[in-house]
């Protein structure tokens, strides 16, 4: 691990340039290293104090990492909870969200929104564990999806343990 290292920006850099990470990121699809950077750049935003509008900022990378990654919706109670404006926070994610998926909302009907509505519920309570690779091959071993258990269950106390702990 790097700590405090004057090279330590040059070594992300050349992990963010690799041409393998690259390729494994355009060709696969694993979007998550996008979607963590965007998530990231809102805990920043967040945290500078030279930021002026950074409920505006927060919401706005917020919005775009959820758009990505629905997984960062766990950190909105967080981020709304700590806002100074929460309704500037809320108007902001809300403008940002329907502007980022405008193109899924206008070309579908109701019906389909109901579905994409689902296919996010569903990725952000099991995420990618229940393929035929990794922690999924033990629900079909042990014949139980334990894994989903145990991910429904962490998503729902994950924001309660969150809030609990907020100083």
């Amino acid at each position: 691990m790097v700590k405090n290292s004057p090279n330590a920006f040059k070594y992300a850099v050349i992990y963010a340039l690799n041409p393998v990470t690259i390729i494994i990121v355009a060709t696969l699809g694993f979007t998550d290293s996008l979607a963590l950077l965007l998530l990231m750049m809102a805990i920043v935003a967040y945290e500078l104090k030279i930021v002026n509008n950074k409920d505006i900022i927060t919401a706005f990378f917020l919005t775009a990492s959820v758009s990505i990654k629905p997984i960062a919706l766990l950190f909105y109670p967080y981020f709304i909870y700590k806002s100074h404006n929460k309704l500037m926070f809320t108007i902001t994610s809300i403008a940002v969200g329907l502007l980022l998926n405008s193109y899924y909302l206008l070309g579908a009907s109701f019906e389909s929104i109901f579905e994409v509505l689902a296919l996010i519920l569903g990725k952000v309570t099991t995420g990618h564990q229940l393929g035929p690779l990794g922690i999924g091959s033990f629900s079909e071993i042990i014949g139980f999806d334990l894994v989903k258990a145990i991910t429904v269950v962490g998503v729902v106390l994950m924001p309660l343990i969150y809030l609990l702990k907020i100083n």
